[in-house]
């Protein structure tokens, strides 16, 4: 069970989009989220890797990673 706060522009709009097309707001909800994930995941995780690079974390270059853990490409 989740539970979400929704700004309320937003929570009309779901509200509406549900009530006409006789789907649930957790059927929207859950699509939105399905369909989106993976991209949502892919601009957080590399902003809080910028985040630790620019904290002085080790930036490499790729040949550098391929030749610290032996892939070759």
């Amino acid at each position: 069970m989740l539970s979400v706060r929704l700004p309320k522009k937003l929570e009309k709009k779901l509200d509406s989009l549900a009530k006409r097309t006789g789907r649930t707001k957790s059927f929207y909800v859950t699509r939105a989220l399905a369909e989106n994930f993976d991209d949502l995941e892919d601009v957080f995780l590399a902003d809080k890797s910028m985040e630790e690079v620019k904290a002085g974390g080790i930036l490499l270059t790729q040949d550098e990673v391929e030749e610290r853990f032996g892939i070759k490409s």
